[in-house]
């Protein structure tokens, strides 16, 4: 248990630099170059799952050694983009209907989603289990 935990928290904290940057170009996006709210946070999720699954990859779960495993990563984004789906339906709804400021909006989703997509990551990503 104390090294699943260990791996999740790992899973996090390589998180951080796909999430801090994702911040800085939603704000970016949304504030400077007024792009539609749920327009750029889509960009923003497609950019954060192309570099999460490099950072994982290299650095959470136990690899085969390959860092581009074309079904590999097929699999991993379509199940991810699930959960991304789910992500930016609920954001939309916080900052279209309830009027949540957007940057809370994005780091609520974060801390909701992240346990799903971890459990799903460690299923595909980790070939020592």
């Amino acid at each position: 248990m104390l090294k699943r935990l260990t791996v999740f928290v790992k899973f996090m904290i390589s998180g951080g630099p796909a999430f801090l940057s994702a911040l800085i170009l939603n704000f970016l996006l949304v504030e400077f170059l007024h792009t539609p709210i749920p327009v750029a946070y889509c960009a923003i999720l497609i950019f954060q799952l192309l570099l999460n699954y490099v950072i994982i990859k290299l650095f959470v779960f136990k690899s085969d050694g390959k860092l581009f495993d074309a079904k590999e990563m097929f699999t991993f984004f379509s199940g991810v983009l699930g959960f991304r789906v789910l992500d930016l339906l609920l954001y939309t709804f916080l900052t279209t209907y309830l009027s949540v400021y957007f940057m809370y909006a994005q780091v609520g989703n974060m801390l909701l989603f992240s346990v799903a997509r971890f459990l799903f990551s460690e299923k595909i990503l980790d070939k020592k289990q």
